[in-house]
């Protein structure tokens, strides 16, 4: 955990600096922006003052040389800060506030070319100040008639830039056309010598032909406001400490139940147990259903009942189904070859079935295994609808092809019923415990497992009981003819070494017997059947049966 929360600080701190760095760019350029404008902002204050004034002297009617419009002229030039002169001039002559030495002549004033405003009688022209260009506001009323401001431009750019980029940086105001009539711009750096700036911004003026220039020193302008603030290294720290908890959080915490299967497989933590199938009639072993364990590192075991509809619904069935032929095949190849009858059974769901490369994929799992296909038998569940009965029969085809036996699994449980006994096309009908249950106590149910008996005889399909746990169960399935069977009252599921183990003990035959003697389970001592009616208790029939096999 403390690895994780010194992890997370360094990075969160360097991202948050990084990210800081990127605000403080993205900021200066939005300044940057901002005051490019506040140029033209500036000027356009300028040029507005000097309208008003000039409009104000029209309405006085003080457009004339006279000496008493003239002494008024001067004086608005004395009260407005961003003047500098008026020129005034019509048929009658012209005349100027102030003719000193530093102001353009009088005739330069009114032949300088004029660029229009949005306003009409509003032009603008470069003109001359002190050797230097300057802003000119012309107004014309009349034919032949016009005032015309001469504007200070001096001081007009000189703040615009803040002191940490005034040595680094040029402000200009141009008319249209690049025609200077304003700048700013150190003669010397404070490292030395005349700047080149590298990146440069305009703006221009909606009321005005005034356009607006900013350069600047892009390394200057990188290095602008990004110093940190402690602040932004506290929030940092204090962010990185929550997301270090946070990892260990999701880290530490249980995975998802998906996750952990996932995991099982990949560790081989699925394995195959197996339960042997009996057959009836000589209690021979004659075959075992593969059934998936997960059994954990620890020793642990998890329900089937948990983890296969979870892996169904996740889609990691296919590989439980690998995970347990793949298992089984090399635990069992000497036992295969000493027992070349047994068969081995497996369950698959219907979309497992009914999927497009099915077959393709089960002979290429088979392969793998070292299984023979001949000992094979799918069972299909059914837990889930055959929704293709067509695809379903064509794929039992393909399988009895490859040697490959199909069984119905669950019959008379799931969505299927009798229909699938009709038209799947099957050799195994497997009765489920649910009827095994009280196929001796319940004259209904014996009736449905009979039905189910005679029907698949019709069909030439095989019978196989799940979940035989008592003698009663196991004599009334016989007598009904059932075939085949399996359950507790033989063996429960069993790791290979046992089942196996199991194989080896059984008698020559392959033979199942009860524990009190050798003779076959499913018959007394004197020969009576265990066949009980409802009503009556089985003649001969042991209490609490265990199964063993004859050394």
């Amino acid at each position: 955990m403390v690895v994780l929360i010194c992890l997370a600080a360094l990075g969160s701190l360097g991202g948050t600096h990084f990210l800081y760095a990127r605000f403080i760019d993205a900021w200066n350029d939005k300044q940057v922006g901002e005051l490019t404008q506040r140029a033209i902002t500036r000027a356009e204050l300028a040029v507005d003052q000097a309208v008003i004034t000039l409009g104000d002297l029209l309405a006085e009617g003080h457009f004339s040389c006279d000496p008493a419009s003239l002494s008024i002229i001067r004086r608005a030039v004395f009260s407005t800060g961003a003047i500098k002169n008026i020129v005034v001039a019509d048929h009658r002559g012209s005349c100027q506030a102030f003719d000193h030495a530093g102001f353009s002549d009088i005739s330069e004033v009114l032949s300088a070319p004029r660029l229009v405003s949005r306003n009409p009688r509003i032009s603008l022209f470069e003109t001359r100040q002190d050797g230097k260009p300057g802003l000119g506001v012309s107004w014309s009323f009349e034919e032949g008639a016009e005032a015309a401001a001469i504007l200070v431009t001096d001081s007009l750019l000189f703040d615009i830039l803040p002191a940490e980029l005034r040595d680094f940086g040029e402000v200009t105001l141009l008319l249209e056309g690049h025609r200077q009539v304003a700048s700013y711009r150190p003669e010397i750096s404070s490292i030395g010598g005349r700047r080149e700036f590298d990146d440069i911004r305009q703006a221009r003026s909606p009321r005005y032909p005034l356009i607006s220039v900013l350069g600047l020193d892009r390394n200057v302008l990188a290095a602008w406001n990004q110093d940190v603030p402690i602040f932004v290294d506290i929030v940092a720290i204090a962010f990185a400490a929550v997301l270090g908890a946070v990892m260990g959080h999701l880290l530490m915490r249980p995975q998802s139940a998906e996750a952990e299967l996932r995991k099982a497989l990949r560790l081989g933590e699925i394995r195959p147990y197996f339960q042997p199938i009996i057959s009836l009639g000589s209690n021979e072993i004659v075959g075992c259903e593969l059934l998936a364990r997960w059994i954990k590192r620890d020793g642990t075991m998890v329900s089937p009942a948990q983890f296969i509809p979870l892996a169904e619904s996740s889609g990691l069935i296919d590989g439980v189904l690998e995970a347990v032929i793949c298992g089984a095949g090399p635990q069992l190849t000497e036992m295969l070859a000493e027992r070349p009858n047994l068969k081995l059974s497996f369950n698959v769901t219907p979309e497992q079935f009914l999927g497009a490369a099915f077959v393709t994929r089960l002979c290429e799992l088979v392969h793998r295994a070292g299984l023979a296909r001949a000992r094979l038998v799918v069972e299909v569940t059914e837990r889930q609808q055959i929704t293709d009965f067509a695809r379903a029969r064509q794929v039992t085809s393909e399988l009895r092809e490859h040697g490959i036996t199909v069984a119905i699994d669950d019959a008379g449980t799931g969505h299927n019923g009798l229909s699938s006994l009709q038209t799947l096309g099957a050799a195994y009908v497997k009765i489920d415990k649910l009827f095994v249950d009280a196929v001796a106590t319940d004259h209904r149910t014996r009736t449905l497992v009979e039905m189910f008996v005679t029907v698949a005889r019709e069909f030439g399909m095989m019978t196989v009981a799940e979940g035989i746990e008592q003698a009663e169960q196991l004599a009334v399935l016989k007598a009904l003819g059932v075939q085949e069977g399996q359950g507790f009252l033989f063996s429960k599921p069993l790791p290979v070494e046992d089942f196996i183990d199991l194989l080896r003990k059984s008698n020559r035959g392959g033979k199942i017997v009860s524990l009190d003697g050798p003779r076959p389970l499913g018959s007394s001592p004197s020969g009576q059947s265990l066949v009980r009616s409802p009503d009556s208790r089985p003649l001969g029939a042991p209490e609490g049966p265990h199964i063993k096999c004859c050394s």
